[in-house]
């Protein structure tokens, strides 16, 4: 069986910066997020959900150690945006609508059996949430009093991209498994297609 090995410096051949396919994203998860009303936060839900289904398909059948590497990663990734969502958790309104949406996000893939596998006999999250306490903390100059009361997409610049690396990423190839509804009474089928990750990190 391929085992797809995570990669810091290849991480954004896999969580790509730039999307323009949301294709395999199911109805559940788009209806939901099309209630988020403000534009920001569903922003940053739509990628988070694609990521969140990228690192599932490369990475479930990896072992433990790359698997929490590639979890890690998005973890990251996704604490970065609540810093700026949030404005370093000064934002208490973007903050609780953060908690909410994402927070809803990450337990609809907990429970949805398209996005679990099996290790022994017990079904597991490829990648398991908790709370991310590590917050930008502002100087005392900066001034926080109006942070509220900011309409959150009156921002120009509300997501920053993944870092991209200057070094030249020599990725090995990754073999993506076709997606298997999973039971308690089924086994996993080893069936992959061969799929060739360009090195290019543009």
């Amino acid at each position: 069986m391929i085992q797809n090995e995570f990669q810091a410096r290849c991480a954004t051949n896999i969580f790509k910066p730039i999307l323009s396919d949301f294709n395999q994203i199911k109805d559940d998860y788009l209806n939901y997020i099309n209630k988020i009303n403000d534009p920001i936060l569903k922003y940053i839900s739509l990628y988070f959900v694609k990521y969140y289904i990228d690192g599932y398909k490369y990475y479930h059948k990896s072992n433990k150690v790359h698997r929490d590497g590639a979890c890690g990663y998005l973890r990251k990734w996704l604490q970065e945006k609540k810093d700026l969502y949030t404005f370093g958790g000064k934002c208490n309104i973007n903050l609780r609508l953060w908690i909410n949406h994402i927070g809803t996000l990450w337990y609809m893939f907990e429970g949805d059996k398209d996005y679990l596998f099996l290790e022994g006999n017990v079904l597991k999250t490829w990648c398991k949430y908790y709370n991310m306490y590590d917050l930008t903390r502002f100087p005392s100059e900066v001034n926080l009093t109006n942070c509220d009361k900011i309409i959150s997409h009156e921002s120009g610049s509300q997501f920053t991209p993944l870092t991209s690396y200057d070094k030249e990423c020599d990725c090995s190839e990754y073999y993506i498994p076709e997606r298997s509804y999973i039971t308690d009474n089924t086994q996993e089928k080893d069936t992959t297609k061969k799929f060739a990750v360009s090195s290019a990190l543009g």
